[in-house]
């Protein structure tokens, strides 16, 4: 079953990201008439060109008992994200390379899966390293709002 969606003049020709219904659906060309046609049924759909949310806080350092750990090797060896009606992200020691999951086993297949708001644990790639630096980037047409990063880490002694 085919779904029409007009109005999209001014993307002529653009290829945009499309959530239909709360799913992530392939992207699309916007046709001569300002339309996009969808594979599948959807009642709400938002198009748009493609971006790529990225964010990098600042490097990681705090006062110690010999000074500040900014200029002391460090591994972050899992970290934490508090996300608010979130879905879909990816992090790293620099480009997104581990997929958070929102999906649970209980979440039915073919059906878009609920916003998430709440912590996530995950174990960080990466050795030790003096920046110590935290990747976290969204490329689908979906909320991310980050309310804390917290990572657990290793200072080197030497």
């Amino acid at each position: 079953m085919e779904n029409c969606f007009a109005g999209l003049n001014h993307l002529e020709g653009e290829t945009v990201a499309v959530l239909a219904d709360g799913a992530v659906h392939e992207q699309v060309v916007v046709n001569s008439a300002g339309e996009i046609t969808l594979d599948t049924y959807a009642n709400k759909v938002h198009a748009g060109l493609p971006y790529t949310a990225k964010l990098m806080p600042m490097p990681i350092a705090f006062p110690s008992g010999k000074g500040s750990t900014r200029a002391d090797k460090k591994r972050i060896h899992e970290i934490f994200f508090s996300f608010y009606k979130t879905l879909g992200a990816k992090f790293g020691t620099d480009e997104g390379s581990e997929q958070i999951n929102f999906r649970k086993v209980s979440d039915a297949m073919g059906t878009a899966v609920p916003l998430f708001t709440g912590m996530k644990s995950q174990t960080f790639p990466g050795g030790y390293e003096l920046d110590g630096d935290i990747y976290i980037e969204q490329s689908q047409p979906l909320p991310m709002t980050i309310r804390a990063i917290v990572p657990k880490m290793r200072i080197y002694d030497e």
